[in-house]
């Protein structure tokens, strides 16, 4: 797999929807597309189950932790996007 991405969109204020991204060449032209597509759609659902389980478990995660003891260094880089997100939530929010 050279790239995967997910691509979150907000919904409301309690929901939202994915789309996944993956640029594989799985280098079998043999395969048919179908079943490509296929386990593609399965890895897609399996590496975001995986994140979920991890973000029920946040402040155990070592990101958490690092969040927390280098915010007054990089407090403002947080503040910045904790602003961009409220922004863009309340925008997703008011054009539905």
């Amino acid at each position: 797999m050279k790239h995967f991405a997910i691509e979150l969109t907000c919904l409301g204020a309690n929901s939202f929807s994915y789309t996944a991204y993956a640029l594989v060449d799985h280098h079998m032209p043999m395969l048919p597309e179908r079943l490509v597509m296929f386990v593609a759609k399965e890895l897609g659902k399996y590496l975001f189950n995986k994140v979920l389980k991890e973000l029920k478990n946040w402040d155990k995660t070592v990101w958490a932790k690092e969040m927390k003891d280098n915010y007054q260094e990089n407090a403002f880089f947080y503040d910045w996007i904790s602003k961009k997100m409220e922004s863009w939530l309340l925008e997703i929010t008011q054009t539905q």
